[in-house]
């Protein structure tokens, strides 16, 4: 026969679990819960502050994410593409002829001697490697750590509101200015890609930041002479070659207005894999040969070769979830 104190343990008993009763397991739980916040909120901070440290590195390595992410299959998860990167990202700087190696150039711009920035490099990308581990070797989560940590300091900056509330200046860059496609084709010529690289970015993410945007607008423009005898492929290149999966050569137009969405694919592509504008929106549009500079409608009178109308213009705007959160703002 049990007695009343077996019944009472195997009553209290009832509520555990593993030796523990229901509200030790749940404070056990939030303890456990804030060591993990705390461990994330540890590796952010690190990761911003080692970005700001670094401010050119990250957007090296925004901008040869993708095609470092070629080399390897699409299936690949993030945490095994995270443990080839620095090894495979350190090589490409390395190889002369590689995009990568272009970017990376631009990297220490005060360090004059080529064995100093390896050295730099090397030391950086161990930083790096130790940053990732603590994210579980995620690569995509660092970076994400990263962009949130560029749009935290943007907004520090400025209060959290735009610096100017008037009209932002649009980019006018037209083969008159010697910003020059390859003829009839979206092919950008060295030296307009190079200044697209340089300076042209550098004085966008200034308008950007001056004006509180998040949407940058390339806009292609054409002449009126028309195009004969060629077919388009862009229904199935288009797409492609903004994702980086196909080079803006790739692209064949059979009219102006493809020929203007092309060119602006070329050029939002190049803004995109610089990784300058990670929280920006970049949308290629195409105007063809319909708005003659600046912003005048066409006539159809002018069907000669016209340096000036052959541009891209460069707009900025905020995006309207944007301003309904800046309109409730009281």
């Amino acid at each position: 026969m049990k007695s009343s104190v077996d019944k009472d343990e195997k009553s209290y008993r009832s509520g555990v679990i593993l030796g523990l009763s229901l509200a030790e397991v749940i404070l056990l739980t939030l303890f456990c819960l804030l060591l993990l916040l705390f461990a994330q909120s540890k590796r952010f901070k690190e990761t911003v502050r080692f970005s700001k440290d670094h401010p050119d590195l990250f957007p090296a390595i925004e901008a040869c994410l993708p095609d470092l992410r070629k080399a390897y299959p699409e299936n690949i998860s993030s945490e095994e593409f995270s443990t080839h990167f620095t090894k495979d990202f350190r090589a490409f700087t390395k190889d002369k002829g590689s995009q990568i190696n272009k970017t990376a150039q631009r990297l220490y711009p005060s360090v004059k001697s080529e064995e100093e920035k390896e050295k730099l490099l090397e030391k950086d990308l161990a930083h790096l490697q130790q940053l990732m581990s603590q994210s579980g070797g995620n690569m995509d989560q660092t970076m994400e750590d990263v962009a949130a940590g560029r749009k935290l300091r943007a907004e520090r900056s400025n209060g959290g509101k735009r610096k100017n509330d008037g009209w932002p200046p649009f980019m006018n860059l037209s083969e008159s200015k010697g910003f020059y496609f390859e003829a009839g084709s979206s092919q950008l010529t060295q030296v307009f890609g190079e200044k697209l690289q340089t300076d042209i970015t550098d004085r966008l993410t200034q308008i950007i930041d001056e004006y509180g945007t998040d949407v940058v607008e390339v806009i292609g423009h054409t002449d009126e002479q028309p195009i004969y005898g060629m077919k388009s492929n862009l229904d199935q290149t288009l797409i492609p070659v903004i994702q980086s999966h196909l080079g803006g050569n790739e692209m064949i137009a059979s009219d102006n207005n493809g020929l203007g969405m092309a060119r602006a694919v070329s050029v939002a592509k190049l803004l995109i894999e610089s990784g300058k504008f990670k929280d920006v929106k970049i949308l290629p549009l195409s105007a063809g040969q319909m708005i003659e500079p600046v912003d005048k409608l066409a006539s159809g009178t002018n069907k000669g070769d016209s340096a000036e109308r052959r541009r891209i213009e460069i707009r900025v705007r905020r995006s309207s979830d944007v301003i309904e959160k800046q309109d409730q703002t009281p």
